[in-house]
């Protein structure tokens, strides 16, 4: 997926890999110790020539409901974003913490992400408990390598394009043993499909439109994976959106917001 004339080139490995320690010689080496914090950016991070002039987050926490549509009857997540902006970094980049807690199990899940407009993720680390058919499960995936840009997202306009390519390194340990690291390739378009009244979202006080943005992953094994993102540039954050993930169907919408 790379070329010689690749636009953009951003590499980010030397600044995860030099906190790492040495690990114990029956185990793979970690991608990066802990949870991701804003230490691993530069300050000088070029989001905004990637995806264009981003509008600053205007909340303090925010509140979805989510419904993973898995089987007939699926009980609905409730699912909590709170944001933390480090002081003098770019607003449009933030960290942010998600939290999932799951009614029929009483189980909790959290996510940390740096993270742009929850539209695109740079790191992410996920946190699994264990469950009765399931062991306790850690996610750490970062992007070492962006090639292939063209068109821009922001500011958003109908029919504004992006699409990039992805080199991203993913690890995954269970019950305390890490499995080897992966380096995962994909592919991503976004497109500003329609502009819509923000009347459309009674359960939202909005009094700016929102923009309906089609995002299209290709995963490594050339599957599509589609979203659908109602970005409001209000508050900065999608405040509904369905992902359809082979035959699994998930919706998040917005319930409450703090500025």
């Amino acid at each position: 997926m790379k070329s010689a004339g690749a636009c953009t080139a951003w590499l980010l490995v030397t600044l995860l890999l030099a906190g790492c320690g040495k690990s114990a010689p029956d185990q793979p080496p970690p991608l990066f110790p802990g949870a991701p914090t804003f230490d691993l950016l530069s300050d000088e991070f070029p989001v905004e020539s990637l995806f264009g002039p981003l509008p600053a987050p205007e909340f303090v926490q925010l509140s979805y409901l989510e419904d993973i549509e898995l089987r007939p009857g699926a009980t609905p997540v409730e699912h909590l974003f709170e944001l933390m902006i480090r002081k003098g970094s770019q607003g449009s980049m933030g960290r942010v913490r998600s939290e999932f807690t799951f009614a029929e199990t009483n189980s909790h899940a959290v996510e940390e992400s740096l993270q742009v407009a929850d539209l695109f993720e740079f790191f992410t680390y996920a946190y699994e408990p264990a469950t009765a058919t399931a062991p306790e499960t850690v996610t750490r995936s970062y992007v070492a390598q962006i090639d292939q840009v063209l068109g821009q997202l922001f500011p958003l306009a109908v029919e504004n394009r992006l699409m990039f390519e992805v080199t991203r390194h993913y690890q995954v340990e269970r019950d305390g043993e890490r499995a080897e690291a992966q380096t995962l390739e994909f592919a991503y378009d976004m497109r500003v499909d329609r502009k819509v009244d923000p009347a459309n979202y009674p359960s939202v006080s909005l009094t700016e439109p929102v923009w309906v943005i089609q995002i299209l992953e290709v995963d490594p094994d050339g599957v599509e994976h589609r979203r659908e993102a109602h970005f409001s540039p209000e508050i900065g954050m999608p405040i509904f959106d369905a992902r359809r993930r082979g035959g699994v169907v998930t919706t998040r919408r917005l319930v409450r917001w703090e500025r």
